[in-house]
């Protein structure tokens, strides 16, 4: 095929996932006949930076290798489709991801990787006084992570404002925003402080900016240039300090280029772009995402069936840690108060769909942990083996390739978590708690794994 070099434009990797295609929702946007929609993306892990092809149409290649997914070095040729783009790293002494210390950060919860690293932005971001703009999708939190920055800035002694662009009828926007004097229209009484005003000196958070009125827009870039505003039916302007963080489900990128929303606005807003991901980016995060739930509702600590907890980690959650709480709120609703259980029988087939119904299952329940060991099955592989192998060396995993791609990569995943949690338990004396902290995951997501993988452990650990 006839091949092309992208001359003149540079792209900054700097989130944890940069999507590149020819779709305007693509972080990295390349228009040409041979580019899908969605081509590519590259994200970054401790390991480093990782390409991973999309389906396309065209493949994905590094230096005229077709890859489905490789890790990129410095210096390689990507090419997609008809593109050649070289890929650089700027700072060699950085490290490639960096990680918050912990798995809360404000009100929001995440051990996964992905989380942690999103932390750590946010609180970069938070020493700053830079406008921010957060997207993501319904129900991941943006409020949270907006609070959060408010929080750990030096405005936290100050006032938190919310304002729902979306939740004001647009004739009363203006109005609710920078305020009005008495008289100012019908019904004005009073004199009335608008949000900004109430916001002085501390964060004004406007949730849904992507529903701000288009006439409105350019008043409100007026008050972020010159920070001051004009309340509807004054004659004069009063300064203001007041840092903005914004959010949206859209993707305001796309609304620009639909002339639904101002260029020059949006970036005054989104000086720092922050991207929530949606829960099933981090699912290893739902176990105790539903123990904190619980705790919090309930005031008392209970385990999460094994199957109820598969069934949960399998699902898509499209409205994402907002539907996982209303689907635990209506279980503790449901349950018999007679009992510790809290029953899900009426709620999985409507509420987990194509999940319960591909893994199916019988109905469930939220009660003490049902991982019984004598239950486990102990493969035909002596894994004790294994673990006095690990002690003098690693093990080499075989490659059968005579097998197509993904089920050769399964094997090896299959090989190489059956190796490490062997390792681990039997390091741990069958502690599975004390496994679950040395591995950085929550002790149900080790459940998890070693009912899925069929281990052998003691009698006492759950």
């Amino acid at each position: 095929m006839d091949e092309t070099w992208l001359t003149g434009e540079t792209w900054l990797l700097n989130q944890h996932r940069c999507s590149l295609g020819s779709s305007a929702s693509a972080d990295i946007q390349i228009s040409h006949p041979t580019i899908s929609r969605q081509h590519a993306y590259i994200e970054v892990d401790e390991r480093g930076y990782r390409l991973i092809d999309r389906q396309s149409k065209n493949g994905v290649f590094i230096n005229q290798v077709q890859v489905i997914e490789a890790f990129l070095k410095d210096g390689d040729l990507i090419q997609i489709g008809e593109i050649k783009l070289l890929f650089q790293v700027l700072n060699k002494q950085a490290k490639a991801l960096q990680l918050w210390s912990s798995s809360q950060f404000g009100e929001l919860y995440g051990q996964s990787k992905i989380m942690r690293e999103l932390f750590a932005l946010l609180h970069r971001v938070a020493q700053s006084e830079i406008n921010v703009l957060i997207e993501g999708e319904s129900g991941t939190g943006k409020e949270l992570a907006a609070r959060a920055i408010h929080d750990y800035s030096s405005r936290s002694k100050k006032p938190f404002v919310v304002f729902d662009c979306s939740s004001v009828p647009s004739q009363l926007i203006e109005s609710e925003l920078f305020g009005h004097v008495k008289g100012s229209f019908t019904g004005a009484a009073e004199h009335r402080q608008g949000a900004f005003a109430k916001a002085n000196e501390g964060t004004l958070f406007l949730d849904e900016i992507g529903e701000l009125p288009l006439e409105l827009q350019p008043k409100l870039l007026r008050v972020i240039e010159r920070n001051e505003i004009k309340p509807v039916g004054a004659d004069a302007y009063t300064k203001i300090d007041v840092r903005i963080v914004s959010a949206t489900h859209r993707k305001l990128s796309e609304e620009v280029e639909l002339k639904k929303f101002r260029l020059d606005l949006f970036y005054r807003l989104a000086v720092v772009k922050v991207l929530m991901p949606a829960l099933r980016e981090h699912r290893e995060d739902i176990p105790g995402l539903v123990d904190r739930m619980i705790e919090a509702m309930t005031h008392e600590t209970r385990e999460v069936s094994y199957k109820t907890m598969n069934l949960l980690m399998q699902h898509e959650w499209q409205g994402n840690i907002r539907e996982l709480k209303n689907y635990v709120q209506k279980a503790i609703a449901l349950s018999n108060p007679q009992q510790k259980n809290l029953e899900t029988q009426f709620l999985l087939p409507q509420q987990l769909g194509q999940a319960v119904q591909s893994a199916n299952y019988p109905s469930t329940s939220i009660t003490e942990s049902e991982i019984d060991p004598h239950d486990l099955v102990e493969r035909d592989l002596v894994d004790r083996d294994l673990v006095d192998y690990l002690e003098a060396q690693p093990p080499s995993l075989k490659l059968d390739l005579s097998r197509e791609f993904k089920d050769a990569k399964s094997d090896l995943i299959d090989q190489f978590e059956r190796v490490y949690w062997n390792t681990l338990i039997t390091k741990y004396n069958n502690n599975i708690s004390a496994a679950a902290r040395a591995a950085g995951i929550h002790r149900k997501s080790a459940e998890y794994i070693i009912k899925k993988l069929g281990l052998r452990i003691g009698d006492d650990d759950v």
